[in-house]
């Protein structure tokens, strides 16, 4: 949001954009997912003892760190004033290393579902469907997706951010604005995907849904699901069909997300206030 573009550890150290509060999150900002190793600028490595830094929702992305990490970001964590973590795995890293943490909700869900609702277009919904939001490559869950919408009944929809996508199953829907995204959640009669934040979608608008893990970083969604009480979503087998047969009681889950939200809430605010 800066006027100026950082590139490097060095450029922001040599230029510190002015701020009251500096804030690591959310998401996997503590991973090393993209470049292959942690990078230091996403522990605000860059800023003096003196500047207050805290951290909402950041997240390790696993459940462990790499034992060469280990050193680095306990100095790095440590330099903080306060930490809150997405998962509660996350948590259980930062206590390991003497370093405490909280666990709050992802900023989604810190919206509540009417405050969604506000982006997505009033359009009718012609046909009933089952949604596919599929990231990771499994050609096990592109043949569990066809053979539920046809047992069901159902047509299938898949939405993506990549285009090579278009040879899996379903009628394909390549990067709709957020309000459309949205909406094919919302209006799905079941919503299959390997997404922490499709399920954080799905939960919001109250969408039934099915997970099936991703072989690396699924302990976002094993988070979650711990937190409303529904690791039953959990795909077991790819011959599972009835998965669905029990509802998710989303007043229930509303009323677990609300009380956590407000708990979240005022977790942000006091460190920010502090």
């Amino acid at each position: 949001m800066t006027d100026k573009e950082y590139n490097s550890e060095q450029e922001l150290a040599a230029d510190i954009p002015q701020a009251d509060i500096y804030m690591t999150g959310s998401d996997q900002v503590w991973n090393t997912v993209v470049c292959g190793e942690i990078d230091p600028v996403y522990f605000l490595s860059f800023l003096p003892d003196s500047a207050k830094k805290i951290a909402y929702a950041a997240s390790f992305g696993g459940s462990e760190v790499l034992p060469n990490d280990k050193e680095n970001i306990k100095k790095w964590l440590k330099r903080y004033d306060k930490i809150t973590i997405r998962e509660n795995s996350g948590v259980k890293i930062a206590n390991e290393l003497g370093v405490p943490a909280e666990q709050v909700l992802d900023p989604t869900f810190l919206l509540e579902k009417s405050e969604w609702e506000k982006l997505i277009p009033q359009r009718e919904c012609i046909e009933k469907y089952v949604l596919v939001y599929q990231l990771h490559p499994n050609k096990q869950f592109d043949e569990y997706a066809k053979q539920y919408a046809k047992k069901k009944g159902l047509k299938l929809y898949r939405l993506s951010h990549c285009f090579h996508h278009i040879v899996r199953s379903g009628k394909f829907v390549c990067c709709p604005p957020i309000g459309e995204f949205l909406w094919y959640i919302k209006n799905a009669e079941h919503f299959l995907t390997d997404s922490f934040h499709g399920t954080a979608f799905a939960i919001g608008l109250n969408t039934q849904f099915t997970d099936v893990l991703p072989k690396s970083y699924s302990e976002r969604i094993s988070s979650i699901l711990q937190l409303i009480g529904y690791e039953n979503r959990i795909l077991k087998s790819y011959n599972d069909f009835d998965i669905d047969s029990e509802k998710i009681d989303f007043e229930k889950v509303n009323e677990k997300i609300s009380a956590e939200r407000k708990k979240s809430l005022d977790i942000l605010k006091n460190m920010i206030g502090d």
